[in-house]
């Protein structure tokens, strides 16, 4: 290990190098599993949430029987068996829970879908490294002066997001555009609620948000995990113009409906059209129609997760391969 490597360890409690790595997010072994609690019920609740925002962070959760009622709830992340044994902020826990946040139902957000429910996290609260360390970095990021760019998570709120990358979060490709010009830039905000409906979200004056609201039509793939760095160099793009095609590393293929041309080691993809939207923060959340469903290849899915978490993985003995760029 290099001198500065261990002096990372020594001061922060850090030896994974990235803040964010890249995983193959279909061989990723022994991922943290979630289960929400209520105040009202000791009984918890498996339900599967969709990543929308960071800031505030925002979950959505397809919720056709209204099993979270209407009050707060408490997503809990855990690697063993979740057996409640004890309580937090007035919610059912258990001691060996590895992370868990506190959600505030957001009011009525699209109407005509109620089954649509988001959520805003309040408090959060995670093991992935000691209580001393977590207060020293959050000490050296009010230190450090943010990079142009970037968007300031203070306190509280960084450490929700990292709790939300605790998961695999897919890095996926929108294409949008005519098929003569195009745009085409990731998003890890996003998810599938059921059979009809997709949701994302996008940096509210981004010319990505533009393009999108023009078109009104989007295509959303996912790519294999060994264009990692070429899928993060096009990050940029959520503030580029569209450009000509040949700008852009495409399939020989075009979409099967719409007919937008699809990245390169495109391995399946979602042909959306925009319902509706809400702000939040500085997201604008998209509703999106499922026309079409493509199974294109086969591979490992590009997905990533926060250092933090792989940090702990690390000291829990689970190594995994990750992709460092």
């Amino acid at each position: 290990m290099k001198i500065k490597d261990r002096l990372r360890q020594w001061l922060f409690g850090l030896t994974i190098p990235q803040q964010y790595l890249c995983i193959d997010g279909d061989r990723f072994p022994n991922p943290l599993q979630t289960v929400v609690t209520l105040s009202t019920t000791h009984e918890p609740i498996s339900i599967e949430h969709i990543f929308v925002g960071y800031k505030p962070v925002v979950l959505g959760f397809h919720d056709e029987g209204r099993v979270l009622g209407n009050g707060d709830l408490c997503l809990q992340f855990h690697q063993q068996a979740f057996r409640p044994d004890s309580n937090w902020r007035g919610f059912p826990s258990a001691r060996n829970v590895v992370a868990r946040m506190i959600l505030s139902p957001i009011g009525e957000t699209f109407r005509g879908f109620e089954c649509v429910r988001l959520y805003q996290a309040i408090r959060g609260q995670h093991k992935f490294l000691s209580s001393p360390y977590q207060h020293i970095n959050r000490l050296r990021e009010h230190l450090v002066k943010p990079k142009p760019g970037n968007v300031n998570l203070p306190g509280e709120l960084h450490d929700m997001v990292r709790i939300a990358y605790s998961l695999p979060r897919t890095i996926a490709l929108v294409s949008v555009g005519t098929p003569k010009q195009l745009n085409v830039f990731p998003t890890d905000l996003h998810g599938k609620l059921n059979g009809q409906l997709y949701m994302s979200s996008l940096r509210i004056g981004g010319k990505a948000q533009q393009q999108v609201e023009k078109e009104r039509r989007i295509v959303l793939s996912k790519v294999g995990c060994d264009s990692f760095r070429e899928v993060y160099a096009l990050g940029k793009n959520h503030m580029k113009d569209m450009s000509e095609l040949m700008e852009f590393d495409l399939a020989p293929n075009v979409s099967e409906r719409y007919g937008v041309p699809l990245p390169a080691n495109v391995l399946s993809y979602f042909e959306l059209e925009v319902m509706a939207w809400i702000d939040i923060g500085i997201h604008r959340i998209y509703l999106y129609k499922i026309e079409n469903e493509v199974k294109a290849s086969h591979g490992g899915v590009l997905a990533h997760i926060h250092q933090y978490y792989a940090q702990w993985r690390h000291h829990h003995g689970m190594e995994t391969n990750y992709l460092l760029r």
